[in-house]
């Protein structure tokens, strides 16, 4: 009787595990949407117009006294269109 081989894996490498290549690839695609936001938010801020060089909290605090005032002068004012 002829002895049986034996199975010996070969040692698995930790950047060749898939569960890896996914959370690398989730952390790359995080960071991509971070930069992706950031730049499209400079870019709109950056426009030239009534709003351009401001501070976001003045931005939004123009936009809030807007909205206010429009409800107070008509409660049913559409808002969206």
């Amino acid at each position: 009787m002829t002895a049986m081989a034996t199975f010996t894996p070969s040692r698995v490498r930790w950047y060749r595990s898939f569960y890896w290549r996914i959370g690398f690839s989730f952390f790359v695609f995080v960071i991509a949407v971070l930069v992706a936001q950031s730049l499209t938010f400079n870019y709109v801020l950056s426009l030239s117009g009534p709003f351009a060089g401001r501070s976001p909290n003045t931005l939004v605090a123009i936009i809030a006294a807007d909205i206010g005032s429009t409800l107070a002068r008509n409660p049913n004012e559409d808002l969206v269109g």
